[in-house]
C-alpha cells in the first residue's frame, strides 16, 4: 500500500502481521537455543500504526486464527478504552491483514464475519493485503 502519511490520522491505517521468532537468520544460533530452552513463545503478533509507527506486540506458542481474533479484539479494546479519537469523533480503524491461516486463512466468509464484528464493536474494518498473484493481475 502507498499511503499519504501526512494526511493520515493516528490509527486510521494499521497493519497486522505475525513472525516466526526462531527464523534462525537474525541472531546467533546459541541465542535461539537459549530461547527454546527457556520456552519463549514461537510467534510474534504485531499491530503497527502506519502514521506513528506505534506498535502493539503479543506472543503465542501457536498460530491459530482464534489467537488472531483475540489479538485484534484485545488491541482494539485497549485503543477504544483509552479514548483513541480524532476531532471528537471515533476514528475508523482500517486494518490490513494477510491471507494467512493465523487470521482468516483466505476464507471470504470468515473475513466478512470478522469485518462485521469489528465494525459493529469497534468501528474498525478488516481488509486483506492482496497476495502476489492477485497484485500482479491488478497491475
Amino acid at each position: 500500500m502507498i499511503y499519504v502519511y501526512n494526511k493520515l490520522r493516528p490509527f486510521e491505517q494499521v497493519q497486522v502481521d505475525t513472525k516466526y521468532i526462531y527464523d534462525k537468520t537474525s541472531l546467533p544460533y546459541f541465542v535461539y537455543r537459549l530461547l527454546q530452552q527457556a520456552r519463549v513463545p514461537s510467534y510474534q503478533w504485531t499491530f503497527i500504526d502506519v502514521r506513528t509507527r506505534i506498535r502493539f506486540v503479543f506472543y503465542s506458542y501457536n498460530l491459530y486464527s482464534y489467537y488472531g481474533f483475540l489479538f485484534l479484539y484485545f488491541t482494539l479494546s485497549y485503543l477504544r478504552a483509552h479514548n483513541v479519537r480524532t476531532h471528537n469523533v471515533r476514528t475508523k480503524i482500517n486494518i490490513r491483514i494477510d491471507n494467512g491461516t493465523e487470521f482468516t486463512g483466505g476464507s471470504r466468509d470468515k473475513l466478512k464475519e470478522w469485518d462485521e464484528f469489528f465494525r459493529d464493536k469497534f468501528n474498525a474494518g478488516i481488509h486483506t493485503i492482496p497476495n502476489r498473484r492477485e497484485s500482479s493481475i491488478m497491475r
